[in-house]
């Protein structure tokens, strides 16, 4: 069961931020590298290799599968 307390805070944070998340995945790739200082630590966060969020930083893949566009989006709202 989902927590209603949480989500809500959640929800809170996110209206509180000045700045919206990166829309496309290259850039939301970045921003996670970014946050989690490192390719390693993307790719485990989202259940893929290291490879294949390298090569959605470049600009290789470009559009991600449909689930995980919803990991890589949850994990950006997270951060």
């Amino acid at each position: 069961m989902p927590d209603p307390i949480g989500d809500s805070l959640d929800r809170a944070l996110e209206g509180a931020f000045t700045r919206r998340i990166p829309q496309s995945a290259q850039a939301q790739m970045k921003y996670l590298v970014k946050q989690l200082k490192g390719t390693k630590a993307a790719a485990q966060a989202l259940g893929i290799s290291q490879r294949t969020v390298e090569r959605y930083v470049v600009g290789k893949l470009k559009r991600p599968r449909q689930d995980l566009r919803g990991r890589l989006e949850r994990e950006v709202k997270k951060r």
